[in-house]
């Protein structure tokens, strides 16, 4: 009887937790992209809808509407993270209200927590402490604490969109993680150039889009900290 002797790697879970729709595109989708070629599974889970984009950053209410935001940008990322590689199903989206996760972090703790349980996860993703943006500082927090809680020990490592002003890299008390993506940067500018919301005008009431480019994404390399 001949045995047939399977060499290849057992798949490992990566989980990724985005407070907005873009987020694990921008600051992390070049790596997303390089775990999957090399047969991991990824799964993302979008926290927030970001359905606030225009009102909050361009006080517009209506033509786009909070709801109309909120489906553009679930649509965009469902685009954007296919174009990386990942698989439909693992791409799941809680639909906190934007600006919400610091007032039901208890919840999402226990959420996250149970995710931990779940799928035994060699490596948790988010954004960082010293992020711009509240809803990201406050997905740090409730990440650090499930994985205290569920998986004490687990590879936690943030990545960057936008750091608080007057911070820079190499003045985070942190371990700097430096990822090469130049073989996955021509599928992360395909899945980054799906955002239109931010890149395009949506609204009669617009001057310009909220962002001109972001080529600041697209440098060949992500940075991970630890």
């Amino acid at each position: 009887m001949r045995h047939v002797v399977n060499n290849a790697a057992p798949q490992r879970t990566i989980l990724l937790f985005a407070p907005h729709p873009d987020d694990e595109t921008l600051g992390c989708g070049g790596y997303v992209a390089q775990r999957i070629d090399a047969g991991d599974r990824v799964i993302i889970v979008v926290l927030t809808m970001g359905e606030k984009l225009f009102s909050h950053c361009l006080q517009i209410y209506s033509d786009p509407s909070p709801e109309q935001i909120r489906d553009m940008r679930r649509e965009e990322s469902q685009r954007a993270t296919a174009i990386l590689g990942v698989a439909a199903t693992d791409v799941v989206f809680w639909e906190y209200a934007d600006l919400s996760i610091a007032d039901n972090a208890v919840e999402i703790t226990a959420r996250i927590a149970a995710l931990l349980r779940e799928f035994k996860a060699v490596e948790v993703l988010c954004t960082g402490p010293d992020e711009e943006h509240p809803d990201h500082r406050a997905a740090c927090s409730v990440v650090q604490r499930a994985c205290a809680q569920a998986a004490p020990g687990i590879a936690l490592r943030w990545y960057i969109t936008a750091l608080r002003a007057g911070l820079t890299i190499d003045r985070l008390p942190l371990t700097v993680h430096p990822i090469d993506i130049t073989k996955q940067l021509a599928r992360k500018a395909q899945a980054v150039a799906q955002f239109r919301a931010h890149l395009d005008i949506v609204s009669k009431q617009q001057a310009a889009p909220i962002v001109a480019d972001f080529k600041q994404y697209l440098t060949g390399q992500e940075i991970l900290l630890a």
